[in-house]
């Protein structure tokens, strides 16, 4: 059973401040060689999802893209 599981695969996460004149300028918030593996849902991860998981070396943290973004960016 599946409980409103959703899984995300980024890479070269940037942001960029509106510009009217449009010079816009990116930055990058990670490295072009950094994935990141976005794993969602209500109540429980499945255990196969699990079992594939614990296969895989990672840096588990809890952040947002969004707020990443806003704090690289001066306002």
């Amino acid at each position: 059973e599946i409980d409103n599981l959703r899984m995300t695969f980024d890479h070269s996460v940037s942001v960029e401040r509106f510009s009217m004149d449009f010079s816009n300028e990116y930055l990058k918030l990670i490295k072009d060689s950094t994935l990141i593996l976005e794993i969602k849902y209500e109540h429980f991860i499945p255990k196969y999802i699990q079992s594939i998981l614990k296969g895989i070396t990672l840096n588990q943290i809890a952040c947002s893209k969004y707020f990443m973004g806003f704090n690289a960016i001066e306002l």
